[in-house]
């Protein structure tokens, strides 16, 4: 028979024995989601912006040093957070505002084309390739912000519509994307506004955050860097946009672009944390950021410095594509093309 004594002991040990196994479990659990975090990030990691791509843009030719990121830890556990619940990852990047308006020596026209198509396609499989091995999934949502910059660069309202109804059209047979549009966040927090309303309204709702211009100047964010100010000249650099900036300094357009940027960035930080309409994301860039714990800068095409609403779309003999100023295509080697995607025309050129 069991002594009182022994009885005693047994249920301590069989005690601590079930405790200790829910701890390893925990711990199984723990570095278990962190290893397929991990796996994740390297999938990523891939496919990173490694220099900064705007500066590559103006000064072509250029060898530009890859840099290693920091902050690897704190990204790999962003994406553990939704991994150890076993949640699908949500990523969030702002772009695709509008095509540049210099079809002279950037773009074929002001439409979005195979160009766009094919970094939809890029970013498309990325997000496929990690829900391959991450069973509840990956998708990545692209906030267009043209409505926001759009007034900088002379683009109407309409013409930034249209472009983003393309895009809709284009990614609309790519599973891991979804588009928000301006018409989309108007009918999320605008509700039955028309389309040309929303658009004044949802800048007029940006720019009710902090820092107003003036604050925005007297700011410690305030550092006006020279690669905007040679990207806004680049862009401009058509006949047209000439006879534009002649009437506007390129300092205030890029002072109202940055002010309105870190308004929009407190905005988004609302609409898409963890308690609101479109819940916790993580984000994204499509330029380049040393500090991927913050923002993740993402590639849009396997080599190219070049964003697709800035360029244009050439493919080889081989398949193999990259964006280009239309003002670097060869014309004797590359001839000019369309294939039909979704219903769009989509321009490019492809080697003879």
């Amino acid at each position: 028979m069991v002594s009182k004594k022994h009885s005693t002991i047994f249920i301590i040990a069989l005690t601590f024995s079930l405790m200790t196994s829910v701890i390893l479990l925990f711990l199984y659990k723990k570095n278990n989601s962190y290893m397929v975090a991990k796996h994740i990030y390297s999938i990523l990691e891939q496919h990173r912006i490694t220099f900064d791509i705007d500066q590559c843009s103006i000064s072509q030719g250029i060898q530009q040093k890859p840099e290693h990121a920091q902050g690897v830890e704190a990204f790999i556990q962003q994406i553990n957070t939704f991994v150890s619940h076993k949640t699908p990852l949500a990523f969030l990047v702002v772009g695709f505002p509008f095509k540049s308006k210099n079809i002279e020596k950037k773009v074929i026209s002001t439409s979005a084309d195979m160009a766009e198509r094919k970094s939809l396609e890029y970013l498309n499989t990325i997000f496929q390739d990690i829900s391959r091995i991450y069973e509840p999934g990956a998708h990545i949502t692209i906030f267009c912000d043209g409505t926001f910059f759009g007034e900088f660069f002379d683009v109407t309202d309409d013409e930034i519509s249209t472009y983003e109804a393309t895009l809709k059209k284009l990614s609309q047979d790519l599973a891991y994307i979804t588009l928000i549009t301006t018409q989309d966040m108007s009918h999320m927090i605008l509700y039955n506004v028309d389309l040309k309303n929303a658009q004044k309204t949802m800048r007029n709702i940006v720019d009710s955050y902090p820092p107003n211009n003036d604050d925005f100047i007297t700011s410690i964010e305030y550092n006006l860097p020279e690669t905007l100010k040679q990207r806004i000249l680049l862009e401009f650099d058509y006949q047209e946009g000439k006879k534009i900036i002649q009437k506007k300094s390129v300092k205030d357009i890029a002072v109202k672009l940055m002010a309105r940027q870190s308004r929009m960035r407190k905005f988004l930080d609302e609409i898409f944390s963890h308690n609101s309409i479109y819940g916790n994301h993580i984000r994204l860039t499509l330029h380049f950021s040393k500090y991927i714990d913050k923002k993740f800068g993402i590639r849009l095409s396997p080599d190219s410095c070049i964003t697709p609403y800035h360029g244009t779309l050439v493919e080889e003999k081989n398949n193999k594509w990259s964006i280009k100023f239309k003002k670097d295509i060869d014309t004797n080697k590359y001839q000019q093309t369309s294939k039909i995607i979704n219903g769009i025309p989509c321009a490019y050129f492809k080697a003879i």
